[in-house]
C-alpha cells in the first residue's frame, strides 16, 4: 500500500511539472506573424536540428514544464523548426543561425528582440522570455531610447545584444564608434565595456582607449565575471584587425614589421597561429596560392606531428579552403599536394571522416572517379560509425551523387 501511494504521488508531481508546457504550433512562419499581430503576442522559435543533443533535452525536460508553459503560452506564439529542413533552412539564413539550440524571440514584425544560444534551465528560459516580453526592450523601443540619448552601460549592453541578434552590422559599427569616443575614465573599469567593445569591434589598435585598457588589465581581471580569455580576446581582436588591414594593402615586409611591433605590445597564447594566418591572408590577397598552400601545409604537418586531433583540424581547414573558397583558383599541382596532406591525416587520424570528405572533393576536381568513389564510401562508413548511425549528412550524400555522376 505504501509503495502504491508513493507511485501515485510521483505521478501527480510529474503531471504537475510536465503536463502543461509550451504549446508549440504548426503554423508557417508567415502565419505565425499574422497570428502574433492579431493576438498582440510575440513569437518564440525553438531552432533545432535532428542531431543536436541539447535540443532534445530542452524538448524532453524543459519545454514541458508547467511554469515554463504558463508564461510562454500567454505571451508567445511558439514554433519548433528544424533549421536543416523545410522553412527552417531559409530562417537559419535570415537570422544567421549556426549553433544549436538557438532560441529566437521575435516581435510580430519578425524583428529580433533576443537570441539565446545553448541549453537553458527552466528559470533561465523564463527570465529570457520575460526580458523579451518587456515592451521597453523591443528593438523599436531600444532604437528610440538610443536616439533619445540613453547611454548607460546596462542599456548599451542590451542594445548591442539586440543589434547582434538581428545582424545589423552598420548600426553596431555606429554604436561602437560613438561608445569608444565618449567613454569616460569613471566608466572604463567595467565588464560591460569589454563586451560592448568586442561585439562592436570598436577598439582600435594603438588608440588612447587601447592603451588605457592595457594599463588597467589587472583591474579588469579583478572582476569575478571577467575571465582572462575575455580580456585577451578583445586585445587580440584589436591587433588582428590592424594586421589584417596590412595583409590586404601592404607589402610582405610591412607585415613582417607590424607583427614584430605587436610582440612588444601584448603576447597571448594563440599568437603564433594567428600570425601564421596573417601570412596566409597576405599570400591569398596577392593570389600566390601555391605559396599559401606550402606555408599552411607545413604548419599543419608540424602540428600533426605533435597532436593528431588538433593537427587534423588545421589540415581540414586548409582542405576546406582548397576545395571550397579557392577551388576556382587552385591548379592541379596544388590539388595533388593537398591530396598528399590528406593522406598524412588519414595515417594519424584514420577515423576522421571529414578528411575523407575533402579528399573526395579533391579527386572529383582532378577527375579521378575511382579514388573519389573509394574515399566517399569510406567517408560514409566512418561518419556512420562516429554518429552511431543516428545522423545522415546531406553534404556527404550529395557528394556521393556527384561522384556517381562522373
Amino acid at each position: 500500500m505504501r509503495n502504491t501511494l508513493f507511485t501515485v504521488v510521483i505521478l501527480l508531481v510529474s503531471m504537475h511539472m510536465f503536463g502543461q508546457g509550451i504549446e508549440f504550433q504548426s503554423y508557417t512562419f508567415d502565419d505565425a506573424l499574422a497570428k502574433a499581430k492579431k493576438e498582440d503576442k510575440l513569437i518564440f522559435i525553438d531552432c533545432y536540428t535532428q542531431w543536436c543533443g541539447p535540443c532534445k533535452v530542452l524538448t524532453k525536460s524543459i519545454f514541458p514544464q508547467k511554469e515554463v508553459g504558463d508564461f510562454f503560452n500567454k505571451k508567445f506564439i511558439s514554433l519548433k523548426m528544424d533549421m536543416e529542413a523545410g522553412e527552417g533552412i531559409n530562417l537559419a539564413k535570415k537570422y544567421t543561425i549556426s549553433a544549436y539550440p538557438t532560441l529566437l524571440f521575435l516581435d510580430a514584425n519578425g524583428d529580433v528582440i533576443r537570441k539565446e544560444v545553448g541549453m537553458k534551465r527552466a528559470d533561465e528560459l523564463i527570465k529570457n522570455a520575460k526580458d523579451a516580453a518587456n515592451p521597453y526592450n523591443t528593438q523599436e523601443a531600444l532604437v528610440k531610447r538610443y536616439a533619445n540619448g540613453e547611454r548607460d552601460l546596462e542599456f548599451l549592453n542590451l542594445y548591442v545584444r539586440s543589434l547582434l541578434a538581428s545582424g545589423k552590422k552598420d548600426k553596431l559599427d555606429e554604436v561602437g564608434k560613438d561608445f569608444a569616443e565618449h567613454i569616460s575614465e569613471n566608466e572604463l573599469i567595467n565588464p560591460e565595456v569589454l563586451f560592448i567593445l568586442f561585439n562592436t569591434v570598436a577598439l582600435k589598435y594603438k588608440s588612447d582607449l587601447f592603451y588605457s585598457i592595457l594599463e588597467n588589465k589587472e583591474k579588469f581581471l579583478a572582476h569575478t565575471s571577467v575571465k582572462p580569455k575575455d580580456y585577451d580576446q578583445l586585445i587580440q581582436q584589436s591587433m588582428n584587425y590592424y594586421l589584417y588591414d596590412i595583409t590586404q594593402t601592404g607589402s610582405l615586409e610591412e607585415l613582417d614589421e607590424a607583427i614584430l611591433e605587436t610582440h612588444g605590445v601584448y603576447i597571448y597564447d594563440d599568437q603564433p597561429m594567428t600570425e601564421a594566418n596573417m601570412y596566409d591572408e597576405w599570400y591569398i590577397a596577392n593570389k600566390q596560392y601555391d605559396k599559401w598552400f606550402d606555408r599552411t601545409a607545413k604548419f599543419a604537418r608540424d602540428i600533426l606531428a605533435q597532436d593528431a586531433i588538433y593537427g587534423s583540424r588545421i589540415a581540414n581547414n586548409i582542405l576546406n579552403k582548397v576545395t571550397g573558397k579557392f577551388a576556382g583558383e587552385i591548379n592541379e599541382e596544388v590539388c595533388n599536394s593537398a591530396i598528399k596532406l590528406a593522406k598524412e591525416v588519414h595515417e594519424v587520424n584514420p577515423d576522421n571522416y571529414v578528411t575523407y570528405f575533402y579528399t573526395t572533393k579533391l579527386y572529383v576536381k582532378i577527375g579521378d572517379r575511382e579514388n573519389a568513389l573509394a574515399n566517399i564510401n569510406t567517408c560514409i562508413e566512418k561518419e556512420f560509425k562516429a554518429k552511431k548511425g543516428k545522423s545522415k549528412n546531406k553534404r556527404i550524400s550529395d557528394l556521393k551523387e556527384d561522384v556517381l555522376a562522373m
